[in-house]
């Protein structure tokens, strides 16, 4: 905290010995730079030396005294504890990093040349600004090198990535200028630069892949281009910094089948700056890569990196993903998606298929009658049924009677009806065991078709759903077909009607439940969802406003937009309901047909 707070004192007050010099020079580039060196009055001045990472000027440059050797350190541009250029000018500079270096040289034309007696560069950027980087040499223990030799050494941001003794810096002579590694004890001066604020966002890009047989694919990446804005091309003769780079090497299970095709040419402009011919893409650039898979399916990654350019250079890096999937697909489906689209299909089919057994086949067995009962004994070898055997079978069913909920009438009478599940489902079983048991008494067969007819009547199915609802559905799904030029959507809702229908058959014992317990509200919920949002419709008006001028004249102006809000807002939710009725089927049949509630 000490060294913060110390660095933050030092950011605003240091200005003894350097200080902030000349203004920002628009070159065309990622970044301005500075007009002369920290220290320098005009650009031609040396300015003052730093060893790397510190932010003073000292009597003698040592690795003794050296702040940094040793110390792992990441970038330390607009660091106020190292960066001298931002401690010494301000907060809006910095130092520039190797990478701003490496474009001042790709980008720019170096020109060896005096000025105001010192000899140095003249860097002409795209745009046709300049600025001077004078040969100031450098400082070593107390001594000053280089001046006579008229060589530069200016420090970056950037640190050794191996060596935490050394960090990148650009070294120019008369015949060559490039950045290299160096002893961070050594003091070079410095050149800040200051951040611009350009739109980066001129570009997207999107990816696609197409198959074109068994194995192999393309990969289509294409860049859209604000207005105004151009993307260098792959070839651009400048090259390096510049130039449009495609990187699939992070990518597992494919293998590249030649280089990344163009699928345009590019546009070719003449730079009289750098003395070239510059390529680039203007709106729109498609660009294709043609790979060949060596994995059924892999997640992919492209990671672009270029230069778009406006008023000024600015470099991007992106990271694009897609998928090359070379699975076995059943119309455009893999075993493994067709399993998981099944699955909801087979539940529904299953589902249904049990609602038709429940409703068709799992019935009380067929009304007795006397004379073919006889017949059956006789043809199965069995004497007539004994009084005792009888008299067993009419008390089960005075018994199954007596299980039977227990009310009053509204006359005042004692009564007994089903009303739970499990009282059908006994009285189904006794029915099932007295038909099987052949019965020729004529007392249990009246009693066994009595008993049989309460069953019937007490199981028998009807409609409880809500018909609006049906009907609604079956519109919104006729409509948005039309709408979609797709019928989809209507085999969807036909099916979801369907499933609806049959789950919303409700046994009348349960409805006989619902009226003793007060609770029958039936379908009344969806129903009143649905004339609500139809009510809120009719509710809308429409706003006519009358307005009568001196003249004596008048005018009208209709406001409809209460009507045309509720439409859109009853056409959304009646959509919404009915893609809801998968649901509300399945909640009806697990209640009509499972639980029994």
């Amino acid at each position: 905290m000490k060294k913060i707070i110390l660095g933050l004192i030092l950011f605003t007050l240091i200005t003894s010995e350097v200080s902030a010099q000349g203004s920002a020079v628009d070159l065309g580039l990622s970044v301005k730079w500075a007009s002369c060196n920290v220290g320098a009055n005009s650009p031609e001045q040396y300015g003052s030396y730093f060893s790397w990472g510190e932010i003073n000027t000292k009597s003698k440059y040592t690795i003794n005294n050296s702040l940094t050797i040793g110390k792992q350190l990441d970038d330390i541009k607009a660091n106020p504890l190292y960066d001298a250029a931002a401690v010494n000018c301000g907060s809006a500079w910095r130092l520039p990093t190797k990478k701003e270096f490496e474009e001042l040289k790709e980008r720019c034309k170096w020109q060896w040349t005096t000025q105001g007696g010192k000899k140095g560069y003249k860097i002409t950027g795209p745009n046709g600004n300049s600025i001077f980087l004078p040969a100031a040499g450098y400082r070593s223990d107390v001594s000053l090198y280089e001046i006579k030799d008229a060589r530069g050494r200016y420090w970056t941001s950037t640190p050794d990535e191996n060596y935490n003794n050394s960090s990148y810096a650009m070294f120019f002579s008369n015949n060559e200028y490039h950045t290299y590694k160096r002893l961070r004890s050594d003091g070079f001066s410095v050149r800040p630069v200051v951040a611009t604020n350009y739109d980066i966002k001129a570009i997207k890009w999107t990816i696609e892949t197409e198959k074109l047989n068994k194995n192999e694919f393309n990969i289509i990446l294409k860049a859209d281009i604000k207005d105004g804005w151009y993307l260098f091309a792959q070839d651009n003769p400048n090259g390096g910094v510049l130039s449009l780079h495609f990187d699939f090497s992070d990518n597992n299970g494919i293998e590249l089948i030649g280089d990344v095709v163009e699928e345009e040419e590019p546009i070719a402009k003449y730079n009289k700056a750098l003395n070239v011919n510059e390529h680039y893409f203007a709106k729109q650039a498609v660009f294709t890569q043609k790979v060949k898979a060596t994995s059924n399916y892999t997640n992919m990654t492209v990671k672009v990196k270029g230069n778009v350019i406006k008023d000024q250079c600015i470099p991007f890096s992106q990271t694009l993903d897609t998928k090359i999937d070379n699975r076995f697909k059943i119309q455009g489906f893999t075993i493994d998606e067709l399993i998981e689209l099944s699955l909801p299909i087979l539940l529904i089919c299953a589902i249904i298929i049990h609602m038709i057994y429940e409703l068709l086949f799992k019935r009380a067995p067929k009304k007795l009658n006397i004379n073919e009962v006889r017949q059956a004994r006789a043809n199965a070898g069995l004497y007539s049924m004994s009084y005792m055997e009888a008299d067993t079978l009419l008390n089960k069913i005075s018994a199954i009677y007596n299980s039977w909920t227990q009310y009053v009438d509204e006359d005042g009478r004692d009564m007994c009806i089903i009303t739970k599940h499990s009282q059908a489902k006994k009285t189904r079983l006794l029915l099932k065991e007295i038909a099987a048991a052949l019965p020729d008494n004529s007392n249990v067969i009246r009693e066994y078709n009595e008993l049989r007819e309460h069953y019937m009547s007490s199981t028998k199915r009807t409609y409880n759903g809500s018909t609006p609802y049906i009907v609604i559905s079956a519109i919104i799904g006729v409509v948005f077909s039309i709408i979609a030029d797709e019928f989809f959507m209507l085999a969807f809702v036909a099916v979801s009607i369907l499933f609806y229908f049959m789950a919303s058959m409700t046994p009348t014992y349960m409805n006989n439940r619902r009226v003793l317990n007060g609770n029958n509200r039936s379908a009344g919920f969806m129903s009143g969802i649905i004339a609500g949002i139809f009510g809120t419709l009719a509710t809308a008006k429409t706003v006519t406003t009358i307005t009568k001028w001196s003249d004596g004249s008048t005018t009208r102006d209709t406001d409809n937009s209460q009507v045309w809000g509720s439409l859109i807002f009853t056409i959304i939710m009646l959509f919404i309901i009915t893609m809801f009725m998968y649901f509300v089927a399945l909640i009806n049949y697990l209640r009509n047909y499972i639980l029994h509630i």
